[in-house]
């Protein structure tokens, strides 16, 4: 019986998914696949420093599993620059951690957009027309409900519009690369993998702390919307 691959936590996505050598047509290059949690590897050794059984905290997997993952991503990285392959980065077995917002000054709230169909968790993010905006206050009790529609899915269309909302939250099933790195420049947390269908049950286990998230259901290999050629 094959044993399911444990999915690998990742806190920071890469903004740049494309690289390739210059003067080489694309028809005539060949590729090389990093997956998401090899490049999370790598930054957390190579640009943050860290030992590896920090890392291997960081993303839920043993040290053994750390250092082979780790390994796969400085081997097809010196390929592809020592060999003039294209590099690109995508997919893989792995969940986007949940990442707490800033502190809030006291007495604030926190605002919370779910995508939903029928008033539950819909679990097509890029399908979604309608969004439940919940707000909270400082003692972790919601105040507030609100569903609104939108068709503003283009790239940075509807992180600006829920930035205006003043939502700090997103809670999703599944989502794809770009409306992630969009809602991160817009200082918006994404969290992946939720599978709990009442919007407002939800948000109340995030607040506690208990919200259980898991596989990214849209991981399809999007890139950015402005591609790293």
């Amino acid at each position: 019986m094959v044993r399911t691959r444990k999915c690998r936590t990742v806190s920071s996505l890469p903004e740049v998914t494309y690289f390739k050598p210059p003067g080489i047509p694309m028809k005539e290059l060949e590729e090389i696949k990093l997956s998401i949690e090899e490049a999370e590897a790598l930054r957390l050794k190579e640009i943050e420093q860290l030992d590896q059984a920090e890392s291997a905290l960081l993303m839920g997997i043993s040290r053994p599993t750390f250092q082979r993952v780790l390994k796969a991503a400085r081997r097809k990285t010196a390929t592809a620059l020592l060999t003039g392959k294209a590099l690109r980065i995508e997919g893989g077995s792995f969940r986007v951690t949940i990442k707490r917002t800033k502190l809030l000054k006291k007495g604030e709230g926190m605002k919370f957009a779910i995508p939903v169909h029928n008033g539950r968790l819909s679990p097509h993010f890029g399908q979604s027309s309608q969004f439940m905006i919940i707000d909270t206050d400082h003692s972790r009790t919601i105040t507030g409900k609100e569903i609104i529609s939108t068709s503003a899915h283009g790239c940075g269309g509807l992180p600006r519009m829920l930035a205006d909302y003043g939502v700090n939250v997103v809670l999703a099933d599944g989502m794809g690369y770009s409306p992630r790195m969009a809602f991160e420049k817009s200082g918006i947390n994404v969290v992946l993998g939720v599978t709990e269908p009442d919007p407002s049950k939800a948000v109340m286990a995030y607040m506690e702390n208990t919200l259980e998230s898991g596989q990214n259901a849209c991981e399809h290999g999007d890139v950015p919307c402005e591609h790293g050629h």
